[in-house]
């Protein structure tokens, strides 16, 4: 295992020894302290994920699995995720073009497990059905399901857009304006001709959901 330099060590001590002792020594379970030490690490700046995952496994002995879920646990117990914070890396996805089209099914890239969470609970929401049985990075959603996350989770009072997107000011209600980004995206997915940017799908998608850019 290579030597990890912790780069504030008086820090990572005092807040290690006050969660270890809270509950009397020896209380806390293996689990937790492991937990523990991965929030630090990322506190300290060891670690940005989900990016780091792969050198997080590699320094830790640890399958990239395993990083995963001790990620996830993390921000569970110590970071969270707040919804506004979820939609603006949704639109980073889009930014990414992490996603493809496969049948009626759109396949999103997510990598952020909290952000997973939060496709999961939308798609829940809208009495929806999401698919990660076979890769917990892939998320995979019916298009007709996505209209109604969007219509759950986008702003009521959708803002002008500029002439290059007047197709949106021109849809008319706000239904239509998400149905229209929708088909745009899956046109986007499918790799069809005449389709927007990822740049206009993104400014399209942030403009939705209230994000800015």
């Amino acid at each position: 295992m290579p030597n990890i330099e912790i780069r504030r060590p008086s820090n990572f001590c005092n807040t290690f020894l006050e969660h270890y002792l809270a509950g009397g020594l020896g209380r806390m379970q293996k689990r937790d302290i492991d937990v523990l030490v991965m929030h630090l690490l990322i506190a300290d700046g060891r670690y940005q994920f989900p990016k780091d995952t792969f050198k997080a496994a590699r320094e830790l002995s640890l399958t990239e699995a395993r990083i995963r879920n001790l990620y996830q646990e993390v921000q569970l117990r110590y970071q969270q995720l707040p919804e506004e914070e979820a939609k603006a890396a949704f639109v980073d996805l889009i930014k990414k073009k992490a996603y493809e089209l496969k049948g009626s099914r759109l396949v999103f890239v997510v990598r952020d497990p909290m952000l997973g969470q939060w496709f999961q609970e939308w798609v829940a929401d809208v009495d929806g059905f999401t698919d990660s049985s076979f890769n917990p990075n892939l998320v995979t959603v019916h298009k007709k399901v996505l209209v109604d996350v969007l219509d759950k989770i986008a702003v009521e009072d959708i803002p002008e857009f500029d002439d290059e997107l007047d197709q949106f000011n021109q849809a008319g209600s706000r239904k239509s304006k998400l149905q229209l980004f929708v088909d745009e995206f899956v046109k986007s997915a499918g790799n069809e001709a005449g389709k927007l940017s990822v740049k206009a799908l993104a400014k399209v998608l942030a403009a939705l959901l209230g994000v800015s850019l």
